[in-house]
């Protein structure tokens, strides 16, 4: 009876986790809909690319602080500090040189050699008393 009891509550948890994560895809692709419909950068269409959802992830987490600072601050304050921010980034931009090329890669190495047979193996690999007469 503790056994089946068990069981059962293994199942109810299982399936409430399935329910839970199944939830959470379906609220990230949603989101990712309509970031990618807003044309926010770095969104392209649902997707479950690790790298991707790395950097939508700080993307968001941008957009979260920028307006917690706006609804602080104020709208006017907020939109002459990200003016200032934007010339800055410009100026930097234009200051910056290219970056150099990148170093010549050294040719890779030679294949391997072919080893000797060892007397008690044959060409395939298997031991000599292995192989059939």
């Amino acid at each position: 009876e503790r056994n089946s009891f068990i069981l059962s509550c293994n199942q109810t948890r299982q399936q409430l986790l399935d329910n839970y994560a199944w939830q959470f895809r379906h609220l990230l692709a949603v989101q990712q809909q309509i970031l990618t419909k807003a044309n926010l950068p770095g969104f392209e269409g649902p997707t479950v690319d690790v790298s991707v959802i790395s950097l939508q992830s700080k993307i968001c987490g941008f957009m979260h602080q920028s307006f917690y600072l706006r609804a602080k601050i104020g709208e006017d304050q907020h939109i002459s500090m990200l003016k200032k921010q934007e010339e800055n980034l410009s100026r930097k931009k234009t200051n910056t040189s290219p970056p150099p090329p990148p170093p010549h890669m050294p040719p890779p190495p030679p294949p391997p050699l072919p080893r000797p047979l060892s007397p008690h193996r044959n060409n395939q690999g298997i031991p000599a008393q292995m192989h059939p007469p």
